[in-house]
């Protein structure tokens, strides 16, 4: 993903955090002991929209990337993110806060 976004090829974002979170929430089920493939798909899938929305947070705060565009596609990548939980049945508060902070955080 950073080599990616060096060469300024814009699929870049998606290949950086995104697929570190996902990993790591299919890892921790997987040890949790959820062998649901459905629920292990969601969590991967909600990862991913997180990883998503908390680049383009990163960047917008770096200054690389457009405020208002940025913010609205991490805000819709949060959205898809929650509804991939609902659908699962895994939408908790934890989560559900752990998702708004990838698009609220600061420095």
């Amino acid at each position: 993903g950073q080599a990616a976004e060096l060469c300024g090829l814009p699929e870049s974002v998606a290949k950086k955090t995104a697929p570190l979170l996902a990993a790591a929430a299919r890892l921790g089920a997987i040890a949790g002991g959820c062998g649901d493939d459905f629920r292990l798909a969601a969590l991967a899938a909600f990862a991913d929209e997180i990883g998503l929305a908390y680049q383009l947070r990163d960047d917008m705060l770096d200054g690389d990337r457009e405020h208002e565009l940025a913010g609205r596609t991490a805000e819709r990548a949060v959205d898809r993110a929650l509804i991939r939980l609902s659908h699962a049945g895994l939408d908790t508060p934890v989560l559900r806060a752990l998702a708004r902070e990838a698009v609220r955080r600061g420095r």
